[in-house]
C-alpha cells in the first residue's frame, strides 16, 4: 500500500509540474499549446523527451521539449536547467522527432548560448544546431525554479564549419540577413556568404579594429605562440579589449581561448565577462598548465580582484573548487 501511495503521489507531482511547465512555456511563447508529442518509450524508461508545439504569433511553429527541466529527471542523464526550442515555418513531424531524440543526450551537457551540436542527419541537409537565446525572453519560471529556453537553429555542414572559424554569432547574422533565421529548414541550401567565412581565418573581419599590438597579439593567439602573446600584452590598448572579447566567441579551440585570456588578463573590462564565464566550462586542467592559468585569470576577472590571480594559480584544488561553486550557482 505504501508503495502504491508513494507512486501515486509521485505521479501527481509530475503531472502538476508538467502543467506548470506547459503554462510557463505558453506564456513565454505568447501562444496556446497546439499539440503535444508524448515520447514513446517515455524519458523515465530510457526513451525520448516529450515535445509541445505552439503556433508562434510571429509566424511559423515553435516546438519545445517538455521534461528536461523536471526536478525528477533521471540521474543517469544528469540535471538540466533548460528546455530546447526549434522554430519551423510549417507544422511537421521531423522537428518533434529531432528534439525528442537529442533532448536526453543534451541534458547532461553544459550548453552556452552560441555553442554548436553536430548532427548526423542522413535524411536532410542539417549538419548541426546552434544554440541561441529565445527572443524576446529566454527564461521561464516553473515552480520556484528559473529555466532557460534555448533556441536551436539548424545549420548546414558548411555553416557548422564556419561557426568554428568565424564564430556562431557571425554565422547566425549571415543566415538572418538571408532571411533564414530563426527558422530551421532541413532541406535548405547553404547561405552563399558562408563560403567567404570558410576561406577566412577566425576574427578576420575584426582585426581592422585592433591596434598594431592588438593585431600582433591576436595573430599570436591564432598560431598558439604563447611567448609572443606575453610580448603583445604590454602594448595592448584598452580599445582592443571589447574587440578581442567578440573574437573570443570565434575561436574554435581551448588552447586559443586560453591564450586570448592571457592576452587580455591586465584588463578587467566588462566586455570580457562572457569569456571569463565561458572559460569555466573548459576541461579540467593540470597544475601550472595554460588552462589552469586561464581559469585563474577568469576567476580573478569574475571577482574583479587582480590579486586573486596568483592565489588561484598557486592552488589548483582551490581553483577547481571555486569553478565548481560558480557552476552550481549558475545552474540554480
Amino acid at each position: 500500500m505504501a508503495f502504491r501511495e508513494g507512486f501515486a503521489y509521485s505521479r501527481r507531482m509530475n503531472e502538476r509540474i508538467d502543467t506548470q511547465r506547459r503554462d510557463a512555456l505558453s506564456e513565454l511563447i505568447r501562444a496556446p499549446m497546439a499539440r503535444a508529442y508524448p515520447a514513446s518509450p517515455p524519458l523515465h524508461l530510457g526513451g525520448g523527451v516529450d515535445v509541445l508545439s505552439f503556433a508562434a504569433p510571429e509566424g511559423g511553429y515553435t516546438y519545445v521539449t517538455s521534461g528536461l527541466s523536471n526536478p525528477n529527471f533521471p540521474q543517469r542523464f544528469g540535471p538540466a536547467r533548460f528546455e530546447l526550442a526549434l522554430h519551423a515555418r510549417e507544422p511537421n513531424e521531423w522537428a518533434p522527432r529531432l528534439l525528442a531524440r537529442i533532448g536526453p543526450s543534451s541534458a547532461g551537457l553544459r550548453f552556452h548560448f552560441y555553442d554548436t551540436l553536430p548532427l548526423a542527419e542522413s535524411s536532410s541537409r542539417l549538419g548541426g544546431l546552434v544554440f541561441a537565446p529565445h527572443e524576446p525572453r529566454a527564461w521561464s519560471i516553473v515552480g520556484d525554479q528559473r529555466y532557460l529556453l534555448m533556441r536551436c537553429v539548424g545549420i548546414t555542414p558548411d555553416e557548422l564549419a564556419a561557426c568554428r572559424i568565424a564564430g556562431a554569432p557571425t554565422v547566425l547574422a549571415a543566415i538572418e540577413r538571408a532571411g533564414v533565421y530563426p527558422f530551421t529548414d532541413p532541406n535548405r541550401p547553404t547561405v552563399p556568404t558562408i563560403d567567404t567565412m570558410l576561406r577566412s581565418p577566425p576574427g578576420f573581419a575584426l582585426q581592422g579594429h585592433l591596434s598594431a599590438a592588438g593585431r600582433r597579439g591576436f595573430q599570436a593567439v591564432l598560431h598558439g605562440a604563447s611567448e609572443d602573446v606575453e610580448v603583445a600584452r604590454d602594448g595592448l590598448q584598452a580599445s582592443d579589449v571589447p574587440v578581442l572579447a567578440v573574437a573570443y566567441l570565434q575561436l574554435p579551440s581551448w588552447p586559443q581561448r586560453s591564450l586570448l585570456l592571457h592576452l587580455t588578463q591586465d584588463h578587467h573590462h566588462a566586455s570580457l565577462n562572457h569569456a571569463w564565464r565561458h572559460a569555466l566550462s573548459m576541461p579540467e586542467p593540470e597544475a601550472r598548465s595554460e588552462r589552469h592559468s586561464a581559469l585563474a585569470i577568469a576567476l580573478a576577472g569574475i571577482e574583479q580582484d587582480m590579486n586573486a590571480y596568483s592565489a588561484y594559480l598557486n592552488d589548483l584544488p582551490r581553483t577547481l573548487a571555486r569553478v565548481k561553486a560558480l557552476r552550481t550557482t549558475a545552474a540554480n
